[in-house]
């Protein structure tokens, strides 16, 4: 993963989609942190959600326009848990999460050159998604999450720290990450953060990247 490239953000699940804003949301974003944003995920599903997830048809047609958006600003997209979808759409990958995700299945069906992320919660979960060939993790929450509620623990810089000094692969630090708390993130040893609620509930979603980019630089 680009280490110029500290931010990865996550779409917010539906909400965008729903009031319309999706692709003028993502593309605010990636123009104001053309090069240093080099990955989008696209999820969908998110716990306590009232909003119905797209349909398999739906996501294709909105990869494939975020896609052509994506392409412009040399961002790399993946898909959540789809992995079917991130097969056929061509995306750059997937990133899994969840009870039933198989890192090594999803490698030998999507082969090397394809991006496998994985949520991970502790360190435990770091080093199997590494030892089963993940190309990064997310680790989460480090700080109280602003797109959900969420019963986990909070990991907190410390323990960060200690997670990425001894980790095999990038770490992006997930949960609760604001202008305020970036840089303690990358004084921790993250590879980087990623974003959800900071940059797409806010009603200028650009604006947050410039102030985020600062922070990390800072």
């Amino acid at each position: 993963m680009p280490e110029s490239s500290p931010l990865f953000l996550i779409t917010d699940g539906g909400p965008l989609r729903s009031r319309g804003r999706l692709l003028d949301a993502i593309e605010s974003a990636l123009a104001e942190g053309a090069g240093r944003i080099s990955h989008l995920l696209l999820r969908e599903q998110v716990i306590g959600s009232s909003i119905e997830p797209a349909s398999d048809e739906e996501l294709l047609k909105i990869i494939s326009a975020v896609s052509a958006t994506a392409q412009h600003y040399d961002c790399k997209v993946l898909v959540h848990n789809h992995l079917e979808i991130a097969q056929d759409s061509r995306v750059a990958g997937v990133h899994l999460g969840g009870p039933e995700a198989n890192v090594q299945s999803a490698r030998e069906v999507l082969g090397p050159d394809s991006l496998v992320g994985y949520s991970a919660h502790s360190e435990s979960d770091i080093c199997h998604a590494f030892g089963m060939g993940a190309d990064y993790v997310f680790l989460s929450p480090v700080f109280s999450p602003t797109s959900k509620e969420s019963d986990r623990p909070l990991i907190g810089v410390a323990e960060l720290s200690r997670i990425c000094a001894q980790s095999h692969g990038p770490v992006y630090a997930l949960g609760g990450i604001t202008v305020d708390s970036i840089r303690p993130c990358r004084d921790a040893g993250a590879a980087g953060v990623a974003l959800i609620g900071y940059v797409f509930a806010s009603s200028e979603p650009g604006s947050r990247i410039r102030a985020l980019l600062s922070a990390w630089d800072s």
